[in-house]
C-alpha cells in the first residue's frame, strides 16, 4: 500500500497510519524519509476505532483526506484523476466526497432464478449508488462514467470538514460492517457523493465473494437495522421483509449435513425473530447496538 502511494503522481501531504495487531515498525522504517508518515499504534483493534483516531491526527493545511485499507493498491493517476474530475465538474463546490473503483470485485453470475427472488424481497441491485428504503445500498462499481451516489465504500476520499467529522458510536462493536455506509449516506442529503470510475484501486490479493458467516450475518442484521432506523425516509416494515429474504438467502447458501443444515436455519429464524420484536418494541436505534453488537 505504503509503495503504490509513493509511486502515486500526486503525492499526499500526510500519510496517517492506526496499526494495531503486530508491529509494523520495521516496514515504515523502509519508507519514513520518502512519506510524510504519521503513525499511532492501538491496542483495541476495528476500523471504527481506528478512523476515529486517525482523523484527530489531521495536519491543519489538510483540504481533502482519503480513507483506504492496508489492503489496496492505489493507482498511478488515481488521486489527480479525482482532482480533475471534480474541477471539472458543473458544481465543484457542492462534492463532498468521491468513491474510487476497482475492477477487481468477485464477478456476478447469479441465476435468473436468484435474480427473481431478491428482486421479490427488495434486496437486488436497482439504481447504482442508491440506498433503497429499506436499507439496501446498492453498489456503483459497474459505472463507467461518473455518477451521483447516496454512499460511498470505504475507498474513498472526502472534503476536510467532513471527514474530520467522522464519528460513528457503540465503539465496543466486534465488526464495523456498514460503517461506510452510515457514516456516508447523510451527506448525500447535504451535497454531492461522486463515483469517479476513472481513478483506479486494486486489491493485494484476488476478492473472493464473502460467505454469510453467522458472525457476519448477524452483524450484517443488526447493522443495517440500526442504519435504518437512524433515518425516517427509510422503513423498518420494508427492512423486515428484505430481512426476510435475507434469512431465506442464508439458509439455503449453507452447506453440509441435515443437522449442520437445521441448526444455521435454527439460528438465521431466531435473529429474524428478533429484529421484529425491536421493531416492535421501538427499540431506539443505538440501543439495538448495545443490545445485540457488543463484545462478548
Amino acid at each position: 500500500m505504503l509503495d503504490s502511494v509513493l509511486h502515486s503522481s500526486l503525492k499526499p501531504k500526510q500519510v496517517i497510519i492506526i496499526s494495531s495487531g503486530d508491529s509494523i515498525d520495521e516496514v515504515l522504517r523502509n519508507f519514513e524519509l520518502l512519506l510524510p508518515i504519521t503513525h499511532k499504534h492501538m491496542e483495541d483493534r476495528g476500523q471504527i476505532r481506528q478512523k476515529i483516531e486517525g482523523v484527530k491526527l489531521l495536519a491543519a493545511e489538510l483540504d481533502w483526506v482519503a480513507f483506504f485499507d492496508d489492503d489496496i493498491l492505489l493507482g498511478r493517476n488515481a488521486i489527480h484523476n479525482i482532482f480533475e474530475t471534480v474541477s471539472n465538474h458543473a458544481n465543484p463546490e457542492q462534492i463532498l466526497g468521491v468513491g474510487l473503483a476497482t475492477n477487481d470485485l468477485p464477478e456476478n453470475n447469479h441465476s435468473s432464478t436468484r435474480r427473481i427472488f431478491t428482486r421479490f424481497f427488495g434486496i437486488n441491485e436497482n439504481k447504482l449508488g442508491g440506498v433503497q428504503r429499506n436499507g439496501q445500498n446498492n453498489s456503483y462499481m459497474s459505472s463507467s462514467i461518473p455518477i451521483e451516489t447516496s454512499w460511498l465504500n470505504g475507498a474513498s476520499i472526502w472534503r476536510r470538514d467532513i471527514a474530520s467529522n467522522y464519528n460513528i458510536p457503540h465503539l465496543k462493536a466486534r465488526y464495523s460492517i456498514c460503517e461506510d455506509l452510515i457514516f456516508s449516506y447523510p451527506y448525500s442529503k447535504q451535497g454531492i457523493l461522486l463515483f469517479n470510475p476513472g481513478s483506479k484501486f486494486s486489491f493485494q490479493e484476488h476478492v473472493v465473494e464473502i460467505q454469510a458467516s453467522p458472525d457476519i450475518f448477524r452483524a450484517l442484521t443488526y447493522w443495517r437495522l440500526y442504519f435504518v432506523s437512524l433515518h425516517s425516509e427509510l422503513s423498518k416494515s420494508l427492512f423486515l421483509w428484505s430481512q426476510v429474504g435475507r434469512t431465506l438467502q442464508y439458509m439455503i447458501s449453507q452447506k453440509g449435513n441435515l443437522r449442520f443444515r437445521l441448526t444455521s436455519a435454527s439460528f438465521a429464524i431466531t435473529i429474524l425473530a428478533d429484529v421484529f420484536l425491536l421493531v416492535f418494541k421501538q427499540i431506539p436505534s443505538i440501543r439495538i447496538l448495545e443490545l445485540r453488537q457488543s463484545d462478548e
